[in-house]
């Protein structure tokens, strides 16, 4: 059985890009896998030359691109809308446009927000057409928002499988690789999850499962052990992947000392271990040894690079593909980085690093949260239990390697800034989230990706903060599609969703206007959601899903000349009047019949002119909803016990509506913690054996409760689904 990924550890493939709208922007660009970009380089203009490779689309996209990886990095670094190449140019933001068109998450963010609507490898059914009309600037970078639609079903577990007693941070997440980002696949789709126990000849640390889904009939049990290792330590934030996948690099503490583990892994399912029998990887004898697998350093193998003797308990590290380097902090306010990492001999960099943190002449000596590395600026942007923030200079975009830009005033008072910032490069804005200000108030802090020490930042407080709880502390927020389809790529509008930690928990909706915070409206109050004396909730990171996998098929020929037209769709797809569909390159506003064969639609007008389509055009009914889950709740199916948490997910197809959507799921919860970690979603899968469902993968907090479907007890590895309207 074989799992075909993308093998790229020292080879170089350039690809051109035609940016990420539906197929392209206009516009050619250029990024390079693989290989180490020196510190400072800026990627060429693809002008320069008349050589460059044109991207060829397959069924899972850009050739070559086999697989989609999901860890805790793609919820942090986003990219609005940033245009077209003709925009850039008249902006006089070309380099900027460069930097963002290039980058391997913004290509993957498109891809995965796309999955439905692209029309990858459908040549003969308007492909081609999609890209010419990329290509003359007629097409939105995502897609265009819809109104509401019927909500999602019930969330159901599929699995969980018992990691044994650990300790899980709630800001930690599993990571996720699908072979595909439209179909599923039994055999080569997998996830990887820390255990957060000590490894051990009876105790794997980290853990991978593939055979996921419950549609993988005949396949035996579901989940299958895709491998499980003992690697020396504990495991307890989130792992980071290769570009390729066949690499995962986390941090594992042991005896109070953090190290940077990176450790290879075999391509072919089944591996090796299990959870109370695991393996323990081949250690390279050096870094020269972990690159050049022929010495010695077959998968499984790993390398292991100590944190200057220091422990690190809530900074995960963060991978950067493009210049092959790691960022990662540790519990006395130093940021580390590594490069090369994968695709050269590992190695810290200690030329003016590990960069000691300062605020106002004085050390910041506290635990920093996950650092988050901009592409654009090349800053990198970590907070800390202090309750500051800091910009520091990676060496690159013409910055000074370990030079700190800026450092914020005191933002969280008492209980610091845990998770990591939210960053979009293309707006240039970071958002820190706090759960005590200065006026013992939630909110939340935009800053400028430039700012400098003395900068003010706009902030929005959320809510007052229970005095006298020493953990509560603010999880991140999430953008929806609003955002993120903003027409103005210089000035992105949209909404900002934050759940508050002051109990109960509140789902707060944030307006962005402008590129600007506006006020801040309590969208819903999750019943039950409290404990303590005052009460107070907790809440997960939020992650926000585009799920366009409701399709369709047009069966007549569009033209390019009318007003509007009758298009025939499949009976009970649930599309009604005046809702939006999007059919390639054009969106189309139902303006009569609905449920029906026959729908008469007004075209939206993109451009100057407009593409022809051809009969057996996909047809597309989008809809956005945020994920959450919180200790307690009684929301729909869920119960106010002990030790009971909620997973719940909220219609924001329709900002001015927000709403519960569908039936939400039990989990088990520690008091005073959130009941999971942060929340991995799928692609939208629109083919194969999930057609129109969303797997949600997560790690409960839990460290007591015998609460797994399987054997064992504590922390649960978990995958969960929820069926599409």
């Amino acid at each position: 059985m074989s799992r075909n990924r993308w093998k790229l550890s020292k080879p170089t493939i350039a690809i051109g890009v035609f940016g990420l709208a539906v197929g392209l922007l206009a516009g050619l660009t250029v990024f390079t896998f693989g290989q180490q970009r020196p510190e400072g380089a800026r990627l060429a203009d693809p002008r320069d030359s008349l050589h460059v490779p044109i991207l060829t689309f397959g069924p899972q996209g850009p050739a070559g691109l086999v697989g989609a990886p999901d860890d805790w990095t793609h919820h942090h670094l986003v990219f609005s809308n940033p245009g077209t190449e003709e925009q850039a140019l008249a902006n006089g933001t070309h380099d900027r446009w460069l930097e963002i068109a290039n980058d391997p998450r913004f290509i993957l963010q498109g891809l995965k927000r796309n999955a439905a609507a692209r029309g990858f490898g459908e040549e003969s059914t308007g492909g081609a057409e999609a890209r010419e009309a990329a290509k003359a600037g007629h097409l939105p970078l995502f897609p265009i928002r819809m109104p509401p639609r019927p909500p999602k079903g019930k969330i159901k577990k599929d699995w969980s499988e018992g990691l044994n007693a650990g300790t899980i941070n709630p800001n930690t997440f599993p990571a996720k690789w699908s072979f595909s980002t439209s179909s599923a696949s039994c055999a080569n789709d997998f996830v990887i999850y820390p255990t957060g126990s000590a490894g051990s000849t009876s105790q794997a640390s980290i853990t991978a499962y593939y055979n996921l889904y419950s549609g993988c009939t005949g396949a035996g049990t579901v989940p299958k052990v895709d491998w499980a290792y003992n690697t020396g330590g504990t495991v307890s934030l989130s792992p980071v992947f290769s570009l390729e996948g066949s690499q995962v690099a986390f941090v594992q503490t042991s005896s109070s000392v953090a190290s940077l583990v990176l450790l290879r892994f075999p391509l072919t399912p089944p591996g090796t271990g299990t959870l109370g029998g695991p393996i323990a990887p081949t250690s390279a004898s050096s870094a020269s040894a972990y690159y050049n697998s022929g010495a010695g350093c077959t998968a499984p193998c790993m390398y292991t690079i100590t944190l200057s003797g220091t422990n690190d308990t809530w900074s995960s590290p963060y991978y950067d593909s493009s210049t092959d380097s790691l960022y990662v902090g540790d519990a006395a306010g130093k940021l580390h980085k590594f490069n090369p990492v994968f695709n050269g001999i590992p190695a810290e960099v200690t030329s003016s690093w590990p960069v000691q943190l300062v605020h106002s002449s004085t050390n910041d000596t506290t635990q920093t949260a996950s650092p988050v590395y901009d592409p654009s600026s090349g800053k990198v942007f970590v907070g800390t239990f202090g309750g500051y923030l800091y910009s520091v200079g990676s060496g690159n975009q013409s910055t000074t390697s370990g030079t700190i830009y800026g450092a914020s005033s005191r933002l969280d008072t008492a209980y610091g800034i845990r998770d990591a910032v939210l960053v979009d490069p293309n707006a240039q804005t970071v958002y820190a989230f706090v759960g005590y200000d200065s006026s013992s108030y939630s909110g939340v802090y935009q800053f400028s990706t430039g700012f400098t020490s003395g900068y003010t930042p706009k902030e929005v407080q959320l809510i007052a903060s229970a005095s006298g709880k020493t953990t509560l502390y603010q999880m991140s927020g999430a953008f929806d599609n609003e955002y993120y389809t903003a027409s103005d790529p210089s000035s992105p509008s949209g909404y900002l969703y934050v759940c508050t930690t002051s109990g109960p928990a509140q789902l707060y909706q944030i307006a962005i206007s402008g590129n600007a915070m506006g006020t801040a409206t309590s969208e819903a109050t999750i019943t039950g959601s409290q404990s303590g004396s005052p009460v107070f909730g907790r809440c997960s990171p939020i992650t926000e899903f585009l799920d366009s996998s409701a399709t369709t098929t047009d069966s007549t020929a569009l033209n390019n000349t009318d007003s509007s037209d009758t298009i025939t769709v499949a009976s009970g797809t649930g599309f009604s009047n005046n809702d939006y569909i999007q059919i390639y390159s054009e969106i189309m506003k139902i303006s009569s019949g609905g449920n029906t064969n026959a729908l008469t639609v007004a075209r939206a007008q993109l451009g100057t002119t407009e593409a022809t389509h051809s009969s057996g055009a996909t047809v597309n009914d989008i809809h956005d909803y945020i994920f959450l889950s919180v200790f307690g709740g009684v929301e729909s199916g869920c119960t106010n016990a002990s030790t009971d948490g909620c997973i719940m997910s909220f219609s924001v197809t329709n900002p001015s509506a927000v709403a519960l959507s569908g039936t939400s799921l039990n989990v088990a919860a520690t008091q005073y913690l959130a009941p999971t970690g942060g929340l991995i979603i799928d692609n939208s899968v629109v083919s194969g054996i999930l057609a129109g469902t969303s797997q949600i993968y997560f790690l409960t907090t839990d460290s007591s409760a015998s609460s797994c479907t399987t054997a064992g007890s504590g922390v649960c590895a978990v995958q969960a689904s929820q069926a599409s309207p």
